[in-house]
């Protein structure tokens, strides 16, 4: 009964706004073209929220529907060390490379740009899949069975996510997860983990761990570019992980130039690199003609505002008298995202850059056509930033 009586309400408020509300608009008594604008608002706001309801409901192919969440499968590439004691963990050691496949759980009321966590005021001890978004299982395959990974049943796309510093394996891996199902991505999934020690006050560790593993993230873009000649391939990086990214980028082309065709775009996310190295020794070697590189950046980046204070000179993803403006490159400036304390993971807390990544990897659209930003001039080159 209770179907029924849900069945008559919503037909009849889809008469309502398909029907009533428009023969209203026609029948005010004022000009055609004051008339023809607000049928014209209304049935645009109509198409807006029907294309963003298909959007967001629409089935997903990375995910596996559970009763109260949904798991998202995910690859991975490490260089972490590992222990099976009393479970597999992946330790902030270094060892060699390694592949595996793991799954993640997102809840059914999960909310775009959070990574849910157990909460003490909540009386939440311990994570649960039906509330927080956690790593479900995870599990070390060959390369042979990673690569000959059954992707028949997705798109022609791949994703690949290097994570920066103060980040876990686990954290990569929800933040693989929780990026996947908010973009509705429908390809491959796959995240490059780097022996980092998870920890804040583990900079320099982190630093020097990242140079070591620009051999290992080298060897894991060439096997990439190699085994799946046919994908589109994106590829996020952020802050710390920046660095061995486009190091990395800087080799394979070197070895290959036509790597640079094969890598559809790549985006840097909060970089942590000395602003004048990436402009004068880094993009030079990296960006491609049709501009294939988004590169996001706030003056409000706390981590690297400190950054700036221990290496001494501007980083890349600072908004502020280092902005990088350059040819080749997208620069959007975050400034006005508000996500934190520190404001450094905006790439995947905001709704709005979420959103925004999202518009490249399925539209392809230069920053002039997304929508949320607007261009700024300085020194007669262009960059973009998020209107507020």
């Amino acid at each position: 009964m209770e179907e029924v009586i849900y069945t008559i309400i919503s037909l009849a408020f889809l008469v309502l706004i398909l029907f009533v509300i428009p023969s209203r608009i026609v029948k005010l008594r004022i000009s055609r073209i004051i008339k023809a604008l607000i049928l014209f608002t209304y049935l645009y706001i109509l198409l807006s929220v029907f294309i963003n309801s298909c959007y967001f409901l629409a089935p997903k192919k990375n995910v596996i529907k559970k009763e109260n969440y949904v798991s998202v499968k995910a690859l991975f590439a490490t260089n972490r060390k590992t222990t099976n004691e009393p479970t597999l963990k992946f330790t902030n050691e270094r060892d060699s490379l390694k592949y595996g496949i793991t799954y993640i759980s997102i809840p059914n009321d999960h909310k775009i740009g959070e990574i849910e966590s157990p909460v003490w005021w909540k009386f939440e001890f311990k994570e649960d899949p039906e509330k927080h978004i956690t790593v479900l299982s995870k599990k070390i395959v060959t390369k042979d069975q990673f690569f000959n990974y059954e992707s028949s049943n997705y798109s022609q796309k791949l994703l690949l996510f290097v994570h920066g510093y103060n980040v876990s394996f686990e954290e990569a891996a929800k933040r693989t997860g929780q990026m996947t199902y908010d973009m509705n991505f429908e390809g491959i999934p796959i995240f490059f983990s780097w022996p980092s020690k998870g920890l804040t006050a583990t900079y320099t560790h982190d630093a020097e761990n990242i140079e070591y593993s620009i051999k290992h993230i080298t060897q894991f873009l060439n096997q990439t570019l190699s085994n799946y000649p046919k994908h589109e391939i994106f590829i996020i990086a952020h802050s710390m992980g920046t660095r061995g990214l486009t190091k990395s980028l800087i080799n394979i082309y070197s070895e290959n130039e036509e790597y640079k065709k094969r890598i559809t775009h790549v985006f840097l996310a909060a970089p942590d690199i000395d602003a004048q190295i990436f402009k004068e020794n880094i993009a030079p070697k990296i960006i491609s003609e049709n501009g294939k590189f988004t590169l996001y950046s706030s003056s409000k980046d706390k981590a690297l505002i400190a950054s700036k204070e221990v290496n001494g000179f501007p980083r890349a993803g600072d908004s502020g008298k280092g902005l990088v403006v350059m040819e080749g490159i997208e620069t959007v400036d975050a400034s006005n995202i508000n996500t934190g304390f520190l404001s450094h993971s905006y790439f995947g807390d905001s709704r709005s850059v979420i959103s925004d990544i999202d518009q490249i990897i399925d539209h392809r659209l230069p920053a002039d056509d997304r929508f949320g930003l607007e261009a700024v001039i300085l020194e007669n080159q262009k960059y973009w930033k998020f209107r507020k």
